[in-house]
């Protein structure tokens, strides 16, 4: 009886370990690609809960939703063999910080990303800590062993700037055409530097759909800001507080990198500016894993740099402005009628349209 109980509760607890398993499992729309409209191509990953692929499924696996329309005929490949070529940005963090261990194991990581990815693909090194720095960019032929060179090179000191880090990557990734691409930042602390606001960054990643993987290193990081970044990027993000960690993490993003799902469908409608969104379910083992990407065919890979205010900050800005002329004017009024001194009132005058100023832009910038 006593060993019947025991295996009851083993089973118990085998299912339960399954089901936790099955249910960190998830699916990831990492890019679509419209360069041959009406044909789109969409990059997807099926991980587990430990950021591994899962390989060898097949079309059976997957459903495709184009505006909530079932796509009915569309195909399914792995990059793997194709292995379509992609432009990669690595930024490292070299702020004070990652001195010694850190920084020493950060290379090796980095170093065997590179021995893991294709040839042909292209490879730019970024490093930051108040300031960033390109060591290396998309120009010319790869050149392995000079961007090891430049991370053998790297010395840490300073503050971390990660979110310019991370904005600048974009930009750089803008000026080169490629069928994917993809930024992998490091990083063991929080932003301390950066001149770009995290909701200003987010905004721009939304538009800029490209992946970011980030690796949260040590117990200071921001992590619930890394995994937002990872999120609405459609990247990933790893954590470790052991820097030997490293070198595996670089691995496993390299693995998703190479394991990726194709999904190749041909779109329904003409070619227009509006939003779509598009839903991908894959089915795995009873689970229905989802994701879903909302892209427009004609500003998919916006240039622009600038993230102008959105309608409602402008609306609050001009009534913030509105509500400090009117009061300003008011005490202008009220100044004149009990006939201050000429010099007084003007000073007064002066003083309260120079904080009016100061208050608008502070309003501005912090809303």
């Amino acid at each position: 009886m006593f060993q019947k109980k025991i295996y009851f509760v083993g089973v118990i607890l085998f299912l339960v370990v399954v089901r936790v398993d099955l249910i960190a499992a998830k699916l990831i729309i990492h890019q679509i690609d419209i360069s041959n409209f009406p044909q789109l191509k969409v990059y997807v990953s099926v991980l587990d809960d430990k950021g591994r692929c899962i390989l060898g499924l097949s079309q059976e696996n997957f459903n495709i939703l184009e505006d909530n329309k079932v796509v009915g005929d569309f195909k399914c490949s792995s990059i793997f063999p194709q292995r379509e070529w992609l432009a990669i940005v690595l930024a490292i963090d070299v702020s004070g910080s990652m001195k010694g261990k850190p920084l020493k194991e950060a290379k090796i990581g980095a170093i065997e990303f590179l021995n893991r990815i294709g040839l042909q693909d292209k490879v730019a090194l970024v490093v930051f800590n108040e300031k960033v720095k390109w060591l290396a960019d998309f120009s010319g032929e790869r050149d392995i062993r000079l961007i090891q060179d430049k991370i053998e090179e790297l010395r840490s000191g300073g503050n971390t700037a990660l979110y310019d880090a991370i904005s600048e990557s974009i930009v750089g990734l803008e000026k080169i055409v490629a069928p994917r691409k993809a930024i992998i930042v490091l990083t063991d602390g929080v932003d301390t530097r950066s001149s770009t606001r995290f909701k200003n960054l987010l905004e721009f990643l939304k538009n800029k759909k490209i992946p970011i993987f980030t690796i949260g290193l040590g117990d200071k990081v921001d992590k619930e800001a890394l995994e937002k970044i990872g999120q609405v990027s459609k990247g990933y993000s790893f954590f470790t507080l052991d820097s030997t960690q490293l070198r595996t993490i670089y691995s496993l993003i390299a693995e998703q990198l190479v394991n990726q799902y194709i999904l190749l469908y041909t779109f329904a409608g003409r070619k227009d500016i509006i939003t779509h969104t598009l839903s991908v379910e894959a089915r795995l083992n009873g689970e229905l894993l989802k994701d879903k990407l909302y892209y427009s065919l004609e500003t998919y890979f916006p240039s622009e740099k600038r993230i102008e205010p959105t309608s409602s900050k402008l609306v609050l800005i001009g009534l913030l402005g509105g509500i400090l002329g009117l009061v300003f004017f008011s005490l202008t009024a009220i100044l004149w009628l009990n006939q201050v001194p000429s010099i007084l009132k003007y000073s007064y005058i002066l003083l309260g349209t120079f904080l009016g100023v100061i208050i608008g832009i502070l309003f501005a910038y912090y809303i």
